[in-house]
């Protein structure tokens, strides 16, 4: 992803607070704005924490997937991106 983009959705959700709408304004996908916005700590919730805590436990993609009984693109959607150089 372009910097530029990433950096867009940061200050769209500052603005609006809506994952949704800095979504939308940006245009890009809602999975791709709240993937940002969790790499930034900005947004979370229940889920997107649980899914967390058990890749940190060693779990992949598909095991975590196995256990909430969820598709994979679904827990690859609350995981954080990569860090990438501000």
């Amino acid at each position: 992803m372009k910097l530029g983009v990433y950096k867009r959705i940061v200050e769209l959700f500052k603005e609006t607070g809506s994952v949704h709408k800095a979504a939308l304004k940006a245009g890009v996908a809602f999975a791709t704005a709240q993937r940002v916005l969790i790499t930034e700590g900005l947004w979370k919730s229940e889920l997107s924490e649980r899914i967390n805590h058990l890749k940190k436990m060693g779990k992949t993609v598909s095991e975590i997937a196995q256990e909430l009984v969820l598709s994979e693109k679904c827990i690859q959607a609350y995981l954080p991106y990569r860090r990438i150089d501000k």
